[in-house]
């Protein structure tokens, strides 16, 4: 029970993953971090396993061996930039230090803790209950990040909520350690999660959709704000509450458009009298700014094209340098983003396995008749929609509560088409009612 209670607590913990109140160094001892100490018990945890190191299912068996062949590619990918480390340091010195130690500890070892909560779910955490205490852990960190942001922008910081954006992304970065439309991934993600518990169970949980939708309504992030109401849209459906989705899309419609307003008035009169309203500027110039002028330059070299520059190759761009592109430290489109990175035949591979992927768990979902599970399928289309204009498919403190909802998608279909035990049928027919009279009272799958 302490090695499970340990990964709900991490769980709990991981959208305060890069906070400073978890992040900063105890008694200025590099890397003794808060969050790191918890990463490290659940991964001892892990390892004190009776199931850790046996293989029960093939479900399990190919789980597993697609996420050594993911973390084997994030490692070739950090690998081939070690030679790049000099340049990030130059160019973000505040995110990327100028030592080798460092850049691994951060971008390599701490990514890959990532992975842990996946394979403990996967392994430990199989039962039903098991499986409903995890979607309260996700639920709970939700819950928990929308009241610490709703009291840093009402009340420590409501200058953010005018209309400069970028106070918005100064005040998330000061609070929580990261840029608010990381935050609204984190929203957008787990939005079917949150919305699955307060159809289940109302409560604290119809609140917490309440307070979840008002956070990534705060948070000004445009593309967040479509995904998460997709996602909850979404659920609605799934449970067939077709008049909460109408309220719902009037709401949204009415948030959109007070959020959108400068949008949709360049929209409604230089777009219609002219040609300054384009969907580069609707993608606030990510097409031109980045997106054309770096695909031109890695299809210009050969070996660039083929096999990528390495983790954060955007960095290595000399436009970047010279400040033709716009300064990020990630394409803002996940697939651009992995083709600087691993060149265009991983690139190719990547796309072909999500349609696979996809495609076989749409057929596992059409076989279990689950709405736990096609609502944990829509928090991965979700994220993929969100890729659009952002996110990592590398692990990162974007899509961190992805592998918890991947491996809790493999546990639902586990236990959705495990076979039924055999009645046994010794000494009459006693013992038959009553195994039928155990399942009658048995829990209704979810």
């Amino acid at each position: 029970m302490m090695r499970k209670n340990l990964m709900l607590l991490w769980i709990l913990a991981l959208p305060f993953f890069n906070a400073p109140v978890l992040n900063n160094n105890l008694f200025d001892v590099t890397g003794l971090k808060l969050i790191n100490l918890i990463a490290a018990l659940a991964f001892f945890a892990l390892l004190n396993g009776t199931r850790t190191f046996h293989v029960s299912d093939r479900l399990e068996k190919w789980a597993l061996i697609a996420l050594g062949i993911y973390a084997a590619f994030f490692t070739l990918a950090i690998f081939r930039s070690l030679d790049n480390i000099r340049t990030f340091h130059a160019e973000m010195p505040k995110d990327f230090g100028p030592g080798l130690s460092n850049y691994l500890l951060s971008y390599y070892l701490r990514p890959l803790f990532e992975l842990v909560p996946f394979i403990f779910i996967l392994k430990e955490m199989r039962s039903q209950a098991d499986m409903e205490s995890v979607l309260r852990a996700i639920g709970a960190s939700i819950l928990a990040m929308s009241c610490a942001f709703l009291v840093v922008v009402l009340i420590l910081s409501p200058s953010a909520l005018g209309a400069d954006r970028d106070l918005m992304s100064a005040t998330t970065e000061k609070y929580f350690g990261q840029h608010y439309n990381d935050m609204a991934t984190i929203y957008f993600t787990t939005a079917p999660i949150v919305a699955f518990l307060a159809i289940r169970r109302g409560g604290i949980w119809a609140l917490n959709l309440f307070l979840a939708a008002v956070s990534i309504l705060l948070l000004q992030s445009r593309t967040g704000l479509i995904v998460f109401a997709a996602g909850v849209g979404s659920v609605l459906l799934i449970f067939r509450r077709v008049e909460y989705l109408a309220a719902g899309a009037g709401l949204v419609v009415v948030g959109a458009m007070a959020k959108m307003a400068p949008t949709l008035e360049t929209l409604v009169t230089e777009g219609i009298r002219g040609s300054h309203f384009t969907i580069d500027s609707l993608l606030t110039d990510r097409t031109s700014t980045m997106w054309v002028p770096l695909i031109g330059e890695w299809v210009s070299d050969n070996n660039l094209l083929l096999f990528g520059a390495g983790r954060y190759g955007i960095l290595t761009s000399p436009m970047w340098h010279v400040g033709r592109i716009y300064q990020a430290e990630h394409a803002h489109n996940a697939f651009i983003d992995f083709f600087l990175d691993s060149g265009i035949i991983l690139l190719a591979g990547l796309v072909l396995t999500l349609l696979m992927l996809f495609t076989i768990a749409w057929r596992f979902g059409r076989r279990l008749h689950s709405r736990l599970y096609w609502c944990l399928l829509v928090c991965l289309f979700d994220y993929l929609m969100g890729t659009v204009t952002g996110q990592s498919f590398y692990p990162s403190y974007m899509n961190m509560l992805v592998f918890p909802i991947v491996a809790l998608l493999i546990n639902v279909a586990r236990h959705g088409l495990a076979p039924q035990q055999p009645v046994p049928l010794s000494n009459g027919s006693a013992p038959v009612r009553r195994s039928l009279a155990a399942a009658r009272g048995a829990p209704a799958p979810m």
